[in-house]
């Protein structure tokens, strides 16, 4: 075997150890950063096996992020992303400088890209802030196909030298959270995510006016239905004395409401909520700090088995330790969305009666799979229709 073929046959094993080691790949034109031919950014135009190496590959190879479970932030300008990134709270000199990190550099100055791993089952869509701020974020494009980028020791078309790693490819970082939730929040800023219409089921609005008659029996089934999803003493009655005074015509007393909602707690909460194992044991919980936890735990103690989602606001979770802070709270929720756990289903709105909450709902491949019949967490063992606090 003569030189070239010996440095041939050490290249397609180094891809092939890349694969091994969780890489999906794209094949690349020697001389090129880019793969040819349409496709190329489907799943079953990647390299998935190690056998899908050709023996003597000689050509470049990029890492196909949204198939990999990895990201990365590719930093075009170093002196425009720093400003920019403080901006969303992101330190790009701690983050590069991190032990932990893996870079892959091309020798050009000003440049370097971080590789990270994102949460199982999650991808995002890629921002590009590359002309005004100096950086991208890279990881799918918007159809949800994978976008790449070059792997060493493919070589540069403009350097005609290696790309090289900085840092331990076996173990790439997870994505810092603050880093996740940035991006998210730049997703958010931009247009919003195309869904697809789903089923729902009846959501049942309280009327904007509570008649005589029907005032005692009204605010007992809604403070009924505030203990079944765990909502504490104190929250339940200032519910239902908010709700008291805005809805019923004429208002009872204070003493009366107080009554209602202590005669509604006495009920008591029966039922149970499934906490997989999936979740459980997911990395993406135990690397949450514990209030996040918490707040992930405080969504399945409101869940209904209804799909409108779930709103999480401070009133709900100031019990939790760490909480008691709105601002500490918001920070602890935005971690638990960050991790890819729980999911903001729906902004919140301005309507004649007030701001609407957010509605969460957590990600479903850390619930149990079933069909509506199982799905019988709820207090009653049936499906209520959700009413959702206007808060």
């Amino acid at each position: 075997m003569n030189a070239v073929a010996r440095i041939a046959a050490g290249y397609a094993d180094t891809l092939r150890d890349y694969i091994r080691a969780g890489l999906v790949l794209v094949p690349i034109p020697a001389g090129s950063k880019a793969p040819h031919g349409k496709g190329w950014n489907r799943r079953a135009s990647c390299w998935t096996k190690p056998d899908h190496v050709p023996d003597g590959y000689t050509g470049n190879v990029g890492l196909a992020h949204a198939y990999s479970g990895t990201c990365a932030l590719d930093i075009d300008n170093a002196t425009l992303a720093a400003p920019a990134l403080h901006a969303h709270g992101i330190d790009l000199a701690a983050l590069l400088a991190a032990p932990d990190a893996v870079h892959v550099r091309s020798g050009r100055e000003g440049r370097d890209k971080l590789l990270y791993r994102l949460p199982d089952g999650v991808t995002l869509a890629s921002v590009n802030r590359s002309a005004a701020e100096g950086f991208e974020l890279r990881c799918a494009a918007s159809n949800g196909r994978t976008v790449q980028d070059v792997l060493p020791p493919s070589i540069h078309p403009d350097t005609s030298k290696p790309y090289q790693w900085a840092g331990d490819w076996r173990a790439i970082p997870n994505a810092p959270a603050d880093l996740v939730m940035a991006w998210r929040g730049m997703l958010d800023a931009g247009t919003a995510p195309r869904t697809l219409p789903q089923p729902t089921r009846t959501r049942r609005t309280l009327a904007k006016a509570i008649p005589e008659g029907e005032r005692n029996a009204k605010l007992f089934s809604l403070a009924r239905g505030f203990v079944q999803r765990g909502h504490d003493a104190q929250a339940v009655n200032d519910r239902l004395q908010r709700i008291n005074a805005e809805r019923c015509t004429p208002p009872l007393g204070a003493d009366e409401v107080d009554a209602i909602a202590a005669q509604a707690i006495g009920y008591g909460s029966d039922g149970f909520a499934v906490l997989t194992h999936k979740l459980l044991d997911a990395r993406e919980l135990n690397a949450l700090p514990l209030p996040s936890r918490w707040i992930i735990v405080t969504w399945f103690r409101r869940y209904d088995g209804t799909s409108a989602g779930i709103a999480l606001t401070h009133a709900d979770c100031r019990t939790i330790p760490g909480c008691a802070d709105e601002k500490d709270f918001i920070r602890y929720r935005a971690l638990a969305v960050a991790s890819g756990i729980l999911q903001c289903k729906r902004k919140g709105s301005m309507t004649r009666d007030g701001r609407t909450p957010n509605l969460y709902a957590i990600n479903p491949q850390f619930q149990r799979s079933h069909t509506g019949q199982v799905a019988r967490y709820a207090h009653t063992g049936q499906f209520p229709r959700s009413y959702i606090d206007k808060q």
